[in-house]
């Protein structure tokens, strides 16, 4: 091989390196958990202990911002939903877990008072980290039912 065309080869090789190293950077992972906001339950549990936090300062409107359904009608359910437990310093969550609604990832957290009179089991969006999906109250620990209303 002459001395010109092993430059050429080089050239070529370097530009092809490039040219695919480049392509490698700009794609991007559809589903990659780095394309979530909240990607572990580690993550999940640290959105609800801001809420908790809210909620035991008594600020309602910041913890009802955090809810994924602005709606008029989503708001009046979650300010309900949330009530019993404003100004509460004793709230703990109980269980965080990795769950599914259809296609949409989600982790479920369970909260509940230090004395059980509230227990609430609460959705936080993987994609975007919002709240949603609250499942309900469960019934105090001394109920003749623990099942979660839907």
């Amino acid at each position: 091989m002459t001395p010109a065309r092993v430059r050429v080869v080089a050239l070529a090789v370097a530009l092809a390196f490039v040219v695919v190293a480049a392509g490698g950077a700009c794609t991007r992972s559809v589903g990659d958990a780095r394309d979530l906001a909240v990607s572990s339950d580690v993550a999940a549990r640290a959105v609800f202990a801001a809420a908790l936090a809210a909620l035991a300062r008594g600020d309602e409107a910041a913890v009802l911002a955090r809810f994924c359904d602005t709606s008029d009608d989503g708001l009046a359910r979650a300010r309900e939903l949330l009530r019993p437990a404003l100004r509460r310093g004793d709230l703990l969550v109980e269980r965080v877990e990795p769950a599914w609604v259809g296609a949409e990832p989600y982790f479920l957290v369970e909260v509940r008072a230090g004395d059980d009179s509230w227990r609430h089991g609460f959705g936080v969006r993987a994609r975007d980290g919002c709240l949603d999906r609250a499942v309900g109250a469960a019934p105090p620990a001394d109920a003749d039912s623990a099942v979660i209303d839907l």
